[in-house]
């Protein structure tokens, strides 16, 4: 592997040159010198000295995204970006999964206090004291989604504009009589989400009745009983939005059990993208949001932080796209 010494004797020019270079400090060095390094870098495939650059630094040139479980299908490309970006910065990214729930806080706290890494990410509360803890500690972290208590250092997506996308889709193909399938337990994020959807169908005179809102776990595991609610309605939607994709994946499923037929009887449309939702039959039209971005964007946010920039928050862009499968028909 290439050292600093290496790199500086193959273009001409001092070892404290090109460690400034590298590190993107201020220099008085040329565009065509400054080029020349970062291409010799690359091409002698250089990698900082993690070790020897935290004990002069005092970091450990790594950072945790830290998760409730691993087995969500919106983590992949989150992390995906993540990874992509820290190599980029020169980072280590560790993943970290919560157990117990209830001592997240102290066990990463503890980590953290013995030098392993210099900061984290997350995406969603293991428990309510959790971010003041953190902040007790003073250990740098980055939200993924937006909490009263993280203020500004939060990445999130636009959901709101994801909900009101998935409205106007079932509109625009003809739909009135609109069903909801909320995520529970309720909390300030879902309860925002679904004011979206519903803001957006009433400002085209579409009313979402109380009997046509129904709440299902994210995974989606009480499914059989909002497919009866569903199925047996009095008044039955002709389309269903939900809140997660693994919702719409079991809606569906459940559904057919109750001889309701999709899309030919009810529209479903998921939230999310994942490559099971294209492997369903039917495939499941979704909202696609940019989870590979908010990834790369919240490792930078965190280095940022990490170099003493207070970045503030970020609402990832670009908009939401809707992914049209099978599981959506016009209403004729």
């Amino acid at each position: 592997m290439a050292t600093l010494k290496d790199i500086a004797a193959h273009c001409g020019v001092d070892i404290s040159t090109v460690s400034r270079v590298i590190q993107g400090r201020d220099i008085r060095v040329s565009k065509v010198t400054r080029a020349k390094i970062l291409e010799a870098a690359e091409s002698l495939h250089y990698r900082p000295n993690a070790l020897a650059r935290g004990l002069k630094t005092r970091r450990s040139g790594a950072v945790v995204f830290a998760l409730s479980n691993t087995t969500r299908y919106v983590y992949p490309e989150i992390i995906d970006g993540a990874q992509e970006k820290a190599e980029e910065l020169g980072l280590c990214l560790f993943l970290y999964c919560y157990s117990p729930r209830q001592a997240a806080a102290e066990s990463l706290i503890d980590l953290s206090h013995e030098g392993r890494f210099d900061g984290v990410m997350f995406h969603d509360l293991p428990h309510e004291s959790f971010i003041e803890e953190l902040r007790a500690a003073s250990l740098p972290f980055v939200s993924l989604n937006r909490y009263e208590s993280v203020g500004e250092r939060y990445v999130c997506l636009d959901d709101e504009a994801g909900f009101r996308a998935q409205a106007n889709y079932l509109a625009d193909i003809g739909h009135r009589r609109i069903g909801f399938v909320g995520v529970k337990p309720d909390s300030e994020i879902s309860r925002r989400c679904r004011s979206a959807f519903c803001g957006a169908l009433e400002e085209r005179r579409i009313t979402v009745a109380p009997n046509l809102m129904f709440e299902c776990d994210f995974e989606g595991l009480d499914f059989v009983r909002v497919a009866t609610e569903i199925g047996s309605g009095v008044r039955r939607p002709t389309a269903v939005a939900t809140a997660s994709l693994a919702t719409a994946v079991h809606l569906v499923a459940a559904l057919k059990g109750q001889n309701v037929r999709v899309p030919e009887d009810v529209s479903i449309i998921g939230y999310h993208d994942a490559p099971m939702g294209a492997w369903h039959r039917p495939a499941l039209t979704t909202v696609r949001m940019p989870f590979r971005i908010q990834g790369r964007r919240a490792v930078e946010r965190l280095y940022d932080i990490l170099n003493g920039t207070e970045p503030g928050g970020e609402v990832v862009g670009p908009p939401p796209e809707i992914v049209e499968r099978e599981s959506c028909t016009p209403l004729a």
